[in-house]
């Protein structure tokens, strides 16, 4: 049996690539506008409209790309917060019983994502912090009791309701540490206590995120020998598997396809970018682009971070590109927006060193300046090891005084361990004759243990719906803030009243 596990992203709900998904109507099927897309492509009306029976909350309506999409008898009159966490629990069932009849020899409980029921235009909106408290507090209870053996992805819009949500997680028992949400198979005590340094570099601004090919393995991509053997594809006479394992190296794997596609006058970078869109973020991405970060660097060139960073707030400057933000993300190897800057052949690695220094010396200034987190990378890349060997040389005797970053890994990788251990704490999640799929998912969970740890859950104060999550003492503050809100409010100078305009908006005040 695997216990449930309750996620918590900052998210849109129909772009995170999942199992199966929550879409809330009233009792006359009515939704809002942002589900109007999804209806229009999926709903076959004399089939999924008929009248809901008395006990049915939840009813298949059909796919969105990989996803089931489930209807939601959410808005009925007269519902209270109960009804909410009785339409999650028959959900999660349904969605279960389906999922492992369509795919019986799956080895991970399946992933399923709602929204925060009732809270938008329905009739919990006014008590979302009672919702709240009742809706996570029944799922987590039923998954550490072995009722519910799903994941579940509770999908918070915008940096308010995730506060709320985290708010509800992190004080859901006496200590965290002993929440069997957070139970660890392998080493628990150092996981945790390393999910607590994080959190806390994150808090104070002192990490960056540096991100590899394997967060966006959960969107359904490909791993790149892989993707190289599909482009083989495309070649005249086909590329075979034997051919490509003839070359040592994956960057002369992609040259020899070039070469070959070149004659054909066909491109790799075109055929790439079409393997490499896809329309849905991983659990991964999401995770990540949810904490309190500004700055990310990738080796990818896929473009789902920043979907998933963008799907709330809209806040992401890609470099090199030009866009006013404070949260940025440096794309090493180019974008499939920009075919022209990919990066994937011996040549291109050659050249990418020539002419991008600029960038790579601000990865320099990231490693002296802040403590790097390594999630789904493999340290293999040679202009990486370039720049940390110039890190390194920069202090005395070549010795630095502290490991610049960590790296996250699903299996324990010993060589990896030896040849790293003077620069990288490496954190395994499983020792290596482990799972894989088992260490992937506490991987995720490991990374959603930090996201919890490191959010503001003071982010919602003055957001009177949330009132019944507050303490006494938190009122007492809400009401003095209040009065504050009122005169700052009128004011639009950047004088000192900036500064207070920007605290009550961290504390969920709605100011212009």
């Amino acid at each position: 049996m695997t216990r449930g596990h309750l996620f918590v992203v900052d998210a849109d709900l129909t772009k995170i690539a999942v199992d199966a998904w929550y879409l809330p109507v009233d009792h006359y099927f009515n939704v809002t506008r942002h589900w109007f897309a999804v209806t229009e492509r999926l709903d076959p009306q004399h089939i999924t409209r008929g009248p809901w029976a008395p006990d049915e909350l939840a009813r298949f309506l059909g796919h969105d790309e990989r996803a089931a999409v489930w209807w939601g008898d959410v808005g009925r009159d007269g519902s209270d917060i109960d009804h909410y966490s009785r339409c999650a629990l028959q959900f999660i069932a349904k969605a279960t019983e389906r999922h492992r009849k369509d795919h019986p020899n799956s080895s991970r409980p399946p992933v399923l994502a709602m929204p925060h029921l009732g809270t938008g235009m329905g009739g919990a909106r006014w008590s979302h912090g009672d919702l709240l408290k009742n809706l996570i507090s029944t799922i987590t209870n039923q998954m550490n009791a072995g009722i519910i053996e799903a994941d579940v992805i509770l999908v918070s819009f915008g940096p308010t309701s995730e506060a709320a949500s985290q708010r509800v997680r992190y004080g859901e028992s006496d200590s965290w540490r002993n929440d069997p949400q957070w139970r660890f198979e392998v080493d628990q005590d150092r996981l945790h206590d390393k999910a607590v340094q994080l959190a806390g570099m994150l808090r104070h601004d002192q990490a960056a995120i540096f991100m590899g090919a394997g967060v966006s393995i959960g969107a359904g991509l490909p791993g790149w020998v892989s993707l190289l053997e599909d482009v083989g594809k495309h070649t005249v006479p086909p590329t075979t598997r034997t051919e490509l394992n003839a070359v040592d190296d994956p960057r002369d794997m992609a040259n020899l396809l070039q070469r070959r596609l070149d004659k054909q006058g066909e491109s790799l970078a075109r055929i790439l970018s079409q393997k490499l869109s896809t329309s849905k973020y991983s659990l991964q991405h999401g995770l990540l682009s949810s904490l309190p970060c500004n700055e990310f660097i990738t080796t990818n060139v896929d473009e789902l971070f920043e979907r998933a960073a963008t799907a709330t707030t809209g806040r992401l400057k890609v470099v090199p590109n030009q866009s006013e933000s404070d949260r940025w993300l440096l794309k090493l190897h180019g974008t499939i927006a920009d075919e022209s800057s990919l990066v994937f052949t011996r040549d291109n690695f050659l050249d990418l060193g020539r002419g991008s220094r600029a960038l790579f010396g601000l990865v320099q200034a990231m490693l002296f300046t802040k403590h790097m987190l390594f999630v789904g990378y493999g340290l293999g890349d040679e202009d990486f090891h370039e720049v940390v060997y110039d890190v390194r040389n920069a202090f005395p005797n070549k010795m630095m005084d502290r490991r610049i970053g960590t790296a996250l890994i699903p299996k324990d990788d010993p060589i990896k361990r030896e040849l790293w251990d003077d620069t990288l704490d490496i954190v395994s999640m499983r020792p290596a004759d482990h799972d894989l799929d088992a260490a992937v998912r506490d991987l995720e969970r490991f990374i959603d243990l930090v996201g919890m740890l490191s959010s503001d859950r003071s982010a919602f104060l003055l957001e009177k719906q949330y009132d019944g999550m507050l303490s006494d003492d938190e009122r007492v503050l809400r009401e003095r803030l209040e009065g504050l809100f009122a005169e700052a409010h009128l004011r639009t100078d950047e004088s000192a009243w900036g500064d207070v305009r920007r605290l009550l908006r961290r504390l969920g005040a709605k100011l212009d």
